[in-house]
């Protein structure tokens, strides 16, 4: 069974969707969901679900909520590793129009910004044992820094998270071999506001990296590899019930396809199957993607 480590973050997700159309400044009528999430943690269940071996190094308190987190993701067989941190376990609070698109977030990540590289080096051994690194952009720079210092020789695959977050990794470019990001996240990093979703692609690969996926909504997706651009263009789909976690989702069913054995159009292919799914569900993650795992060995996307 193919394995992969994730380095990420772990969160208590609420959620709140409007039933109507959001109205600033104003109390509105909707749902509100409490679940966990972050990042990492919703990658790591995804490929969990899709029955990889996936191990986790992750920051959570001695809270009720982080001895839950720990519980959940255990009962689907993920290894969890954490550090003894003080501080509670990170929070995210989301507020989402009608149609399921985020208006605004906070998230409260004390717990990781505080985190240093001592944290994790009781890991280092763990991490050794990979080929290939999983890394959100949550987890702050020193524990970016001593990874990239200590493990370039892995395959690193980087998540990024947001505009503000994804300038951890500017520096380490030509050292990730994949990285994905939206097309506003892509403008951020490389200081190009008004470019194209080719030109960040190839920008991106300019600068080092080995593959790169950009996705901007319902667009296609951009992809590059070898210098060369392509997309793969997503089916459209009748209803979105809320697209909390969609990202996190094609990052994990690309994930799932390359250790897998499939090429990279392939595996964004069946990323964005995975993603398509977790739009209809109000969780941040799908269960039922566990039907069409197959997919790939299929390669029948």
């Amino acid at each position: 069974m193919p394995k992969v480590l994730v380095v990420g973050a772990s969160n208590v997700d609420y959620v709140a969707l409007s039933n109507n159309k959001l109205i600033r400044k104003d109390s509105n009528i909707g749902k509100l969901n409490i679940t966990f999430g972050g990042v990492g943690r919703n990658i790591v269940e995804n490929l969990a679900i899709l029955e990889d071996d996936v191990s986790f190094i992750t920051f959570l308190g001695n809270d009720s909520f982080g001895k839950e987190l720990r519980k959940d993701l255990e009962s689907i067989n993920v290894k969890i590793y954490s550090p003894n941190k003080k501080e509670r376990t990170s929070s995210y609070l989301a507020v989402l129009d009608s149609n399921g698109d985020m208006d605004v977030a906070i998230c409260d990540t004390e717990i990781i910004d505080k985190s240093t590289v001592e944290d994790i080096e009781p890991f280092d051994d763990v991490i050794s044992e990979f080929t290939s690194i999983v890394l959100d952009a949550n987890i702050n720079d020193k524990i970016i820094d001593h990874i990239f210092k200590e493990y370039s020789d892995k395959k690193i695959l980087v998540e990024a998270v947001s505009a503000n977050k994804v300038k951890r990794y500017e520096k380490y470019l030509d050292k990730i071999y994949l990285f994905k990001s939206n097309v506003l996240e892509a403008k951020h990093l490389l200081n190009l506001y008004d470019a194209e979703p080719m030109l960040l692609a190839k920008r991106l690969m300019e600068r080092g990296v080995k593959n790169v996926v950009i996705t901007d909504g319902g667009k296609p997706v951009i992809i590059g590899e070898n210098n060369e651009v392509v997309f793969v263009t997503p089916k459209p789909i009748e209803k979105i019930i809320s697209a909390s976690g969609a990202g996190d989702s094609l990052f994990a069913g690309l994930i799932h396809g390359l250790i897998n054995g499939a090429s990279l159009v392939e595996s964004v292919a069946f990323g964005i199957k995975v993603s398509q799914m977790t739009l209809m569900v109000e969780e941040s993650v799908n269960k039922d993607i566990k039907k069409i795992k197959d997919l790939i060995r299929k390669r029948d996307l």
